[in-house]
């Protein structure tokens, strides 16, 4: 029986998907100054230079990782805010999504990032850019529920679309 490139390429696309889970079980596990090419590697049992071969560095894997997170807690915290009616009910939710993004290591996960971006001004960008979905979000959501009430003035508006996100506060 002949091998194709299919089954190279499973392979590739499966070590990706490990780099990834292992970057980010480093990263809020051990953080920032953890996440090394080697202990990603060895935590997804792989070879350490397919860190470089599939993602270009360590930092875009760490990016790569955020980037999945980000993408499922957006998906699952859209559903949950859309349910919300009231200023209660967005408030509840956002103690829902509080406490899911600490349990599950999501805060530790940005948090390490942006604290790496203070010095790095490469990544500072990257975070800066990843942060905008999530500011967007919380002020359509805030919108939404409030629109037209009077508390709806309690939250800043937004002024230019280059307000600073939490990469930019240091």
């Amino acid at each position: 029986m002949s091998r194709t490139g299919g089954g190279s390429r499973k392979n590739s696309a499966e070590t990706r998907e490990r780099l990834i889970t292992a970057a980010s079980e480093v990263l809020r596990e051990e953080g920032y100054a953890g996440a090394s090419a080697r202990a990603v590697a060895t935590r997804a049992e792989a070879n350490s230079a397919l860190v470089f071969y599939h993602f270009g560095g360590v930092d875009q894997l760490l990016l790569a990782a955020l980037d999945r997170s980000s993408a499922e807690r957006m998906t699952l915290y859209r559903e949950l805010a859309g349910q919300a009616r009231t200023l209660e009910e967005l408030v509840e939710v956002a103690t829902r999504v509080y406490r899911t993004d600490l349990e599950r290591g999501y805060i530790a996960e940005f948090s390490e990032l942006v604290a790496a971006a203070v010095t790095k001004p490469e990544l500072r960008a990257e975070i800066n850019q990843r942060s905008q979905p999530w500011i967007d979000f919380i002020a359509g959501e805030w919108d939404r529920v409030l629109g037209g009430h009077p508390w709806a003035g309690c939250c800043p508006r937004r002024r230019s679309p280059t307000r600073r996100s939490p990469s930019t506060w240091a």
